[in-house]
């Protein structure tokens, strides 16, 4: 049974006054707490920095130790009360995990990020960046770390902190030098000490000289910049990595293996003491050469099998395992013992393949959702910025309407205020998934390019070395082995750059196409003939990524379905459109059987749909395959 409530108008009024009068005191009660609640005692930032101190003492030498007191400063965390403090205690509880957990790491850096943007703590920002950006170089995804670097040096600049500007400068340069783009790390690094050395910085300062060294092609410049930045770093705490690896870089520059030795000495008591296994291992690897340079193999050979081996296998150092087996090979060959030398690369070989399979293991399970498109990053941050100013304005909104307006309109506000952050939510849960999509397979393409680059150089000396033990009566044969081996190798290395979406961005579009087209004609039996129209045709980074897997998946159907045949493949921008069309002279398909046994169609089919396009399939009766894939050129050409 319905009941019906009337309400005179005065009784309204002395409602609506009474909500008012409950609100401002409300209101006036928190505002007198809120300080009190959100003051901290100068003992707890004491204990703080006391905390922060003993964590980048231990860090390295002893994580389980840094750890232990990061986690004592976190018990001292109350959230809500002191975002500035939180933001402090997460930054140091990331630091200690940097190491040996960079996931955790990467957790409590987003923590802390969260925190300083709540309380306006603008100083702290750079220093967070930073961290956020060197766990991204980890992953070996170099485009967000370059731009999480150069937010963090810009805001470091205006904010006058020298020791982050040097260090994002510097590693920077670090990124531009695996990059190949020398001249450009020399102008970082330059900036990098200069920054250091007006600011009086002596850290900051060793690490950009044995940076500048790393790229010097002078010897006798190199060896003074590194005996200059080991003199600032040996007598600097927390810098025992950085010490240890460049006494290795000066060993190895040296010419006197005695003096080599020394350094190389020097580095594994390092390694020892700070508990820096790849450092111990590389100047054993390294020594064990000076040894064989005085002639003293049984020496070398006893570090390698001694010392570096068994300490490579206690650490699970796989990588360094695959180096250690390969060295031993190239001394055992020098000493005449080539049968074992052989087993010995063999062993380096399944060594580099396991380590690279103990890489990607934990990302295959994952391979259905990286397949699926990543979304623009920066759609990606309008959106989150848009919600947040939506966010904003609601609760501003809910503060001023819940004091002027009648039980009635309060509850209906209240309805739609919970109705708008429902949507709200589920708008930001959607655009967190993907950013960790986008995050996970830009990860996933640059860690299988850097693998597959890791690769070729063993298989080549494997191949090398078996078709020069080969013995042929004519020697034009083996001529013509190694210079297809050369062209296969050089292939696959092309195909490793074009799977790095950092690489692949760089590359024009006849580039990308022609490499696709050589990579298929290398591996099947397949005649293509791609063609663009315009011929210097340029598309966005985003449409270039999503092309290039579409013409992979057709070109592997093809592949699969007509084997021996020929393939016609147009690109052309016309009438505001982009035209892929593509044919075969092959038997055709049952796309519906093709779709049950792989997702080769449907992910075409994605692609096409995230770039607003259509795309159109005839196949089948004998008659070959035809695509027809329409895309619209606003965002997707880039026009001359």
């Amino acid at each position: 049974m319905k009941v019906l409530v009337l309400f005179r108008v005065d009784h309204l009024f002395q409602l609506c006054l009474l909500i008012l009068i409950l609100f401002s005191f409300s209101c006036s009660n928190n505002s007198e707490k809120r300080p009190a609640e959100e003051r901290r005692s100068a003992a707890d930032y004491d204990s703080l920095g006391r905390f922060d101190s003993l964590v980048n003492q231990y860090k390295t030498s002893n994580p389980e130790m840094a750890r232990g007191f990061a986690e004592k400063a976190l018990k001292m965390v109350s959230a809500g009360k002191d975002e500035r403090f939180n933001a402090r205690v997460y930054l140091l509880v990331g630091n200690s995990c940097y190491l040996n957990n960079p996931d955790t790491a990467y957790r409590y850096y987003k923590l802390a990020l969260q925190s300083a943007i709540i309380a306006g703590y603008d100083s702290i920002r750079p220093r967070i960046l930073y961290n956020l950006a060197m766990l991204y170089e980890i992953a070996y995804n170099y485009k967000d770390a370059v731009n999480l670097l150069d937010s963090a040096h810009k805001m470091a600049n205006k904010l006058k902190d020298p020791v982050t500007v040097s260090n994002c400068l510097n590693s920077i340069g670090n990124i531009e030098a695996v990059l190949e783009n020398t001249e450009r790390a020399i102008t970082l690094y330059i900036q990098a000490l200069k920054v250091a050395e007006e600011n009086n910085l002596p850290v900051q300062t060793g690490v950009a000289l044995g940076s500048l060294a790393r790229v010097e092609k002078n010897p006798i410049r190199r060896q003074e910049m590194q005996v200059r930045a080991l003199k600032i770093l040996k007598n600097q705490p927390g810098t025992m990595e950085q010490t240890g690896y460049l006494l290795i870089n000066i060993g190895d520059d040296l010419n006197h293996p005695d003096s080599a030795i020394s350094y190389y000495n020097e580095a594994i008591d390092i390694g020892n003491r700070g508990h820096l296994a790849e450092i111990e291992i590389a100047a054993l690897n390294n020594m064990a050469y000076s040894y064989a340079e005085k002639s003293d193999y049984s020496q070398a050979l006893g570090l390698i099998t001694t010392r570096a081996i068994p300490l490579a296998l206690q650490e699970g150092k796989t990588a360094w395992l695959s180096t250690l087996y390969d060295s031993y090979a190239d001394l055992l060959n020098q000493v005449g013992r080539s049968g074992e030398a052989y087993l010995f690369q063999k062993k380096a070989l399944e060594a580099s393949t396991r380590a690279i399979g103990e890489q990607a293991a934990n990302q295959l399970r994952l391979l259905n959702t990286l397949i699926q498109t990543r979304s623009k990053e920066i759609r990606i941050l309008e959106q989150d910025n848009l919600i947040d100013r939506q966010s904003k304005k609601v609760l501003r909104l809910s503060y001023i309407v819940t004091g002027l307006i009648a039980f009635v309109v309060l509850v209906s506000l209240i309805l739609v205020l919970f109705i708008q952050r429902k949507n709200l939510q589920i708008q930001r849960q959607k655009i967190e998934s993907a950013k960790t999509v986008a995050n996970l397979e830009e990860q996933e393409q640059e860690r299988l390019s850097m693998q597959l680059h890791d690769l070729i150089r063993p298989i080549r000396s494997v191949m090398v070395d078996q078709i020069g033990r080969m013995k042929f009566s004519d020697p034009q044969i083996k001529r013509e082995l190694m210079g297809l081996l050369e062209k296969i190798m050089d292939s696959l290395r092309k195909l490793s750059h074009r799977m790095n979406p950092v690489m692949r961005n760089k590359l024009t579009l006849p580039e990308l196409t022609k490499g696709i087209k050589q990579d298929f004609e290398l591996s099947s039996t397949l005649s293509i003939k791609i063609t663009l129209f315009p011929p210097d045709l340029k598309l966005s980074p985003s449409c270039s990524n999503h092309l290039y897997f579409i013409l992979l998946e057709l070109l592997a159907n093809a592949d699969k379905h007509i084997g021996r045949g020929e393939v016609e493949i147009s690109i052309s921008s016309e009438y505001d459109n982009l035209y892929i069309i593509y044919s075969d002279n092959g038997g055709g398909f049952d796309p519906a059987i093709a779709s049950e046994r792989g997702m080769g169609l449907t992910l075409i089919r994605k692609r096409v749909a995230l770039m607003d396009g259509s795309a159109n399939l005839t196949t089948g009766g004998g008659k070959g395959t035809n695509w027809i894939i329409t895309l619209p050129a606003n965002g997707n050409v880039i026009m001359g």
